[in-house]
């Protein structure tokens, strides 16, 4: 029989780098570290819980909801039930056509806790929030342990976890986001037990492959991006065996062993896979490779703020991944990353260097695969948050080499004090944004109210609920006798959540997109910031003069809550589009002096102030007219009515060169336009 050959030893690294025994070096202290490290485990999951209650949801969340409870149906009803592959909400709205090229790992166990703790009055998110932090939490444990098995020691296990846990990032989107963090636990867990895989080389025991199966399954369906971890596994296999002498010489005659057993592990993931996802069940090689197409190539555009331009998910610059990861992660874990891989790389040899590489190569070769295949993201870097805890585990080990490298234990106690002081910054974040965590931006990028026009905060328009919730209670809606109207730009999480938490109110919902929202008969409106460009944001939100409340982040409002009943520009739309301006003249002035608006002031009233200004000169007053087609034309140069209402004032001014430039603007925008016609026509007669 034969026997597993003994590795050589890897000496505690304050012994590979010379240093003395000191209070922080865990060579005494690692059962206490230890300790801490698990410890630390329930209180943040405390933490979470706390801060994440009775967070909001989004319409996305709603889909992947809905579209476990099909993927369910579809087993409960022996696949006669195929509801997965077209879905709509209770409202009426269509789910995306692509959404079952996704598994649902992580719905099923949403299902299942919340048929035993029911959803009454609307508790239903609640429990698949307490679920997606608990999954959170997991991330952080093996996060930690991926460390410990680095350096053989808990003090960088219990600095990982920490490190992980206060980026507000991470914990922003642990509070409610059960897109991206099921997967994420999933991976480094998968990357743990991989780790434990290869060290065990090349006998591996058969917990590790259980707990590698189980990992990769998990991982597999939540996302079928996961099977990299299974191309990962294969290359390193290789690269043990070529650079590790034992493995050299004892790795083949074991491949029967190691072998069979990765196979049990890689093919035993894919088959739990299949079995629980119905769309591979049906075609399981065809519908596997669909969805990996439509991982990497994302079919759908998402607009985006980045930069300070208005761009979407399909056309974003290749620095995009790279840029958001500096400007919002804390500072430290950035210096700490950097410095570590630069010191790791240049000292590899006093390190378990193949485990180290494995990590680095998790952690960044996903980052510059989504570059080099222009996939397609949004929402910031969340797509790509699955390498983060890799990150940290490296930023972790090197902050417990450093510490060793300092000789004295009042200079190693004073780095530790410093790099505490560094995450005061995203911890004092964390506390004051609670649910907003996610919206966080470091110092280097000047922080949130800086960044505010530049990049997107709250694309999962979880403050809605706040904005409801305020209305609700300050407007004593519940308690009307007549029917309200509430506009807003969340249309399928408000109609649930009002059916939900205030079934009694006499609310009725329409969906109300902000730049139309003078269009739409509403007598409140909750409008949340999601999609509104830069310029919208600085000139025109929220809404002047009738905005009642706003949800605010570090003094930038996120989402209004605004209150009309008089309706004075959706009266003058309507007698604009009837053709009488006289009344529409009428109606907007009301409502210019109820907002209290200025054109040659700075707010803009997108939509509607070139209406206000055609209507103006309709009535014969051109003076009043010009500043409002002026206003339009400096944020849109291709306003039809703006360009009209410019173009025949200047001709009645004389100046033919601007009346033309503008008449012509008018024309090209609209061929049928009789009046720019008529005008351009005169010009011509004139010879001017």
């Amino acid at each position: 029989m034969k026997q597993n050959k003994t590795k050589p030893s890897v000496a505690p690294i304050q012994q590979t780098v010379g240093m003395a025994p000191s209070l922080t070096d865990t060579g005494r202290h690692d059962g206490l570290f230890k300790k801490m490290f698990y410890l630390s485990l329930p209180l943040m999951l405390a933490i979470l819980w706390t801060i994440g209650c009775d967070s909001g949801f989004h319409s996305d969340e709603m889909d992947m909801s809905i579209y476990g409870k099909a993927n369910i149906a579809y087993y409960a009803s022996g696949g006669k039930d195929t509801s997965y592959k077209k879905l709509v909400l209770e409202d009426g709205t269509e789910v995306s056509s692509i959404l079952h090229y996704y598994g649902s790992g992580f719905e099923y166990f949403a299902a299942g806790l919340i048929k035993i703790f029911g959803k009454e009055a609307g508790y239903e998110y609640n429990i698949r929030h307490m679920l997606n932090q608990f999954f959170a939490i997991l991330a952080v444990l093996f996060a930690g342990l991926t460390a410990q098995k680095v350096m053989k020691q808990y003090r960088p296990a219990f600095i990982t976890a920490w490190l992980l846990f206060l980026t507000p990032f991470f914990l922003g989107n642990a509070i409610f986001n059960t897109k991206d963090i099921p997967f994420l636990t999933g991976y480094i867990a998968a990357t743990y037990f991989l780790l434990c895989f290869l060290e065990g080389l090349p006998r591996p025991s058969w917990k590790i492959v259980a707990g590698l199966m189980l990992a990769l399954a998990f991982t597999l369906s939540v996302r079928i991006g996961g099977v990299l971890l299974i191309a990962y596994l294969c290359l390193f296999v290789f690269i043990y065996w070529r650079t590790d002498k034992a493995l050299k010489t004892g790795l083949l005659p074991a491949m029967k062993d190691w072998g069979l057993k990765a196979l049990v592990a890689v093919s035993g993931a894919l088959l739990i896979t299949v079995l629980i996802w119905p769309f591979a069940l049906e075609a399981p090689l065809a519908n596997l490779q669909k969805s990996i197409n439509v991982a990497r190539d994302f079919p759908q555009r998402i607009p985006i703020i980045f930069e300070g331009e208005y761009l979407d998910s399909l056309n974003i610059p290749a620095y995009f991944l790279a840029k958001y990861m500096v400007i919002t992660i804390p500072v430290l874990i950035i210096l700490l990353f950097a410095s570590s891989v630069l010191y790791f790389v240049r000292y590899y040899k006093r390190f378990q260097w193949r485990i180290l590489l494995f990590i680095g190569f998790a952690s960044i070769f996903p980052l510059f695969y989504a570059i080099y295949t222009k996939m397609p993201v949004y929402n910031g870097w969340r797509h790509l948050l699955f390498v983060y805890p890799g990150i940290t585990v490296l930023s972790g080990a090197g902050l417990h080499v450093f510490l060793n490298l300092v000789k004295r234990p009042a200079y190693q106690w004073a780095l530790a004090g410093i790099c505490v002081g560094a995450m005061i910054h995203p911890a004092a974040w964390i506390l004051k944004n609670g649910h907003y965590t996610h919206m966080y931006y470091n110092e280097l990028s000047g922080g949130f109210g800086e960044m505010y026009y530049q990049y997107e905060s709250d694309y999962w328009q979880i403050s809605v609920k706040e904005g409801i919730d305020w209305l609700m209670q300050h407007e004593k809606l519940a308690e009307r006798k007549d029917s309200i109207t509430l506009g807003t730009n969340a249309f399928s999480f408000a109609s649930y959540y009002l059916k939900r938490r205030y079934p009694d109110a006499p609310v009725r919902v329409v969906q109300c997109g902000y730049r139309r929202r003078f269009m739409v008969p509403w007598d409140y409106a909750v409008i949340n910031i999601m999609f509104l460009t830069p310029q919208t944001l600085e000139y025109g939100f929220p809404p002047r003069g009738i905005t009642i409340h706003t949800v605010d982040v570090a003094e930038r409002a996120i989402c209004a809550v605004v209150k009309d009943t008089a309706r004075f520009d959706l009266k003058g739309i309507d007698a604009f589009n009837r053709g009488n301006f006289v009344l529409a003249d009428s109606c907007f002035d009301q409502y210019v002096r109820l907002i209290g608006y200025d054109p040659s002031g700075p707010d803009y009233l997108e939509g509607i102030v070139s209406l206000i200004g055609f209507a103006r000169l309709a009535n014969n007053k051109p003076y009043a007219a010009l500043p409002y087609a002026q206003k339009a034309l400096a944020h849109d140069a291709g306003d039809y009515f703006a360009n009209l209402t410019a173009g025949i004032i200047y001709f009645h001014r004389g100046n033919m060169t601007e009346a033309r430039r503008y008449l012509q603007t008018a024309r090209n925008v609209n061929p049928q336009d009789m009046y720019a016609a008529q005008y351009l026509a005169q010009i011509a007669a004139a010879g001017r």
